[in-house]
Formats: structure tokens, sequence, C-alpha cells
């Protein structure tokens, strides 16, 4: 089951393996376990995500049978993830999700006051 820092011990890995579990568990957890919402979410291959999701069990050694645990699992990576959007326009796109920061270019609409 999910601990306090559980996030932490994969993002220590992510960091220093270079790899990307944590992005790509929380996509796989918040797209109820579907992954082609996952892969094109992503622009990962479908085949990738499940890779991943295996290889990430077997290191973390999570289990997903219980929704409780999933649940908690979720808040667990979801808290500390933040994600830059940004429109090929320049401004500020893409929906804004709990836990997560939108930066915009200065001048742009949506730019917070100050950051002009």
């Amino acid at each position: 089951m999910p601990r306090a820092g559980f996030d932490e011990v994969v993002a220590a890995h992510d960091r220093q393996h270079g790899t990307d579990h944590r992005r790509t568990l929380l996509s796989y957890l918040r797209n109820f376990g579907d992954v082609r919402g996952v892969g094109s979410e992503s622009t990962l291959h479908e085949n990738t995500v499940r890779k991943r999701v295996r290889r990430a069990r077997e290191l973390f050694g999570f289990l997903l049978d219980n929704p409780t645990r999933r649940l908690l699992l979720e808040l667990e990576l979801g808290a500390g993830v933040t994600e830059t959007r940004v429109g090929s326009s320049g401004g500020c796109s893409g929906p804004l999700l709990s836990g997560t920061v939108r930066r915009c270019t200065p001048g742009s609409p949506g730019t917070p006051p100050g950051h002009a």
C-alpha cells in the first residue's frame, strides 16, 4: 500500500535513472488504466505504457487490484507533480489540473499580474 513519501521514492528513481515512471503512473491512474488514453496524452505507444507500468510494479511493489490503493497512489503521486502546458501560439492553453502550474508567455492572456 502506498505510504507517505512513496512519490519521493519514485521521483528519486526517475532522477537517478532518467526514467519517467512517476508521470506515466499518474497518467495511467488518471486514465483509469486505459493505455490508449495514456499513450495519446503522453505520445507514448500503448506497448511502451504497458512496459513502463509493469516495470514500475516490479521496482516499487505497488498493487492496483484495490480501488482504495489506486486512489491513494494517485493522490500520492499527483500531490507534487507540476506540468507546463504552453500552446503553439505562445499563450496559455490546456486544462489546468489540480497540482499543476500554468506557465504563460509574458504578456499573453492569462499571464499573472507582474509577470509580463
